[in-house]
């Protein structure tokens, strides 16, 4: 794949690994808020050193990383064992930044459910999940009663809080002049797509085939227009399902 002439980050989204809700395991956490199997913890943690392995070989310059994750126990989960996966080769910041705008699109059903709007592990400060973390440290970039959306969201609605998400990040590397940096931002199969969809030189993407821990890589250069999201995809990685 062609690489920018002068890339300065890297953006790269992953898909959370896999589900217990999804393999016939009844969650420990919230029937709403599954969290991880322990074969997808193990995904998470072999995308990290995959990851670290891939930027120390193609990227050495890029030697900042920060971890984005939307507020579901599973993607939480998959950014703390994505965070130890890449530690073992690279420096890290073992921190995770929550993200309201990179959140899951859920069923117009699930808001008629009285335990709905309460039932995220992060809202309840659930015990279980805080005792996993350890000495994960979780850093806030909404108030945690903003977590979820209010009402249920059409696809376009999800979509366009998607790309604030991302607009607001790239406001931020414009303007402080950010260089060689990695944007890893974990998320879910159709936020994903909505993200790739919406950069410049998007890959051959589609939700459908966005599986557990996929991941895909995408170099972005600074440019003085905040609205152009010149993102380009440059590499995947497709773990064990």
């Amino acid at each position: 794949m062609d690489r920018f002439a002068n890339s300065n980050n890297l953006f790269i989204f992953v898909r959370h690994g896999e589900r217990m809700d999804r393999v016939g395991l009844k969650p420990t956490f919230h029937a709403f808020d599954s969290e991880l199997t322990p074969k997808g913890k193990e995904q998470a943690f072999e995308l990290g050193e995959t990851l670290s392995n891939y930027l120390l070989r193609n990227y050495p310059d890029h030697k900042k990383i920060k971890v984005y994750s939307s507020p579901f126990a599973r993607t939480i989960q998959t950014s703390k064992n994505l965070i130890k996966g890449i530690s073992d080769n690279m420096a890290i910041e073992n921190s995770v930044n929550i993200n309201y705008y990179f959140s899951e699109v859920d069923e117009p059903s699930d808001f008629d459910d009285p335990d709905f709007k309460s039932f995220i592990v992060l809202l309840n400060k659930y015990q279980l999940i805080e005792n996993e973390l350890g000495d994960t440290k979780l850093n806030y970039n909404n108030k945690p009663e903003g977590l979820l959306p209010e009402k249920f969201e059409s696809y376009q609605q999800c979509a366009n809080r998607l790309i604030r998400g991302l607009k607001d990040l790239v406001f931020k590397i414009n303007s402080d002049a950010i260089k060689n940096n990695v944007f890893i931002i974990v998320s879910h199969a159709e936020p994903i797509n909505q993200m790739n969809m919406h950069f410049k030189y998007p890959g051959p993407l589609g939700w459908y085939n966005i599986k557990y821990c996929n991941c895909y890589v995408y170099e972005y250069e600074i440019n003085e227009t905040n609205d152009d999201l010149r993102g380009k995809y440059v590499d995947s990685f497709f773990p064990k399902q």
